[in-house]
């Protein structure tokens, strides 16, 4: 019997590596795959944390998204999935120097 004081955390990694294709001059498309997992821990009220097995996943992430560049920042948007069990959106904003 777990008796929980109704706080969780998520502890979430991950790491991709995989090819970029410019689709137009202003456009590159990007995938990716790679490792990650995604935990979710429950506290008691002991204030111990438990792993919830049934939300935690690792292992295979996929990734796929679009870049584009103005001047000296790349703007991007992707989203990827562990083990087809988490989906996760990413906007990124980087600078070129």
């Amino acid at each position: 019997t777990f008796w929980s004081n109704g706080k969780s955390i998520r502890s979430s990694f991950s790491t991709t590596i995989g090819p970029m294709f410019n689709a137009l001059d202003w456009l590159t498309i990007y995938g990716g795959l790679g490792y990650g997992y995604s935990k979710l821990y429950w506290q008691d009220i002991d204030n111990s944390w438990a792993i919830i097995s049934d939300h935690s996943h690792s292992g295979l992430v996929i990734e796929a998204g679009f870049m584009t560049q103005w001047k000296s920042l790349i703007f991007s948007v992707g989203v990827a999935t562990i083990c087809f069990h988490t989906a996760s959106q990413n906007i990124s904003l980087g600078y070129v120097f």
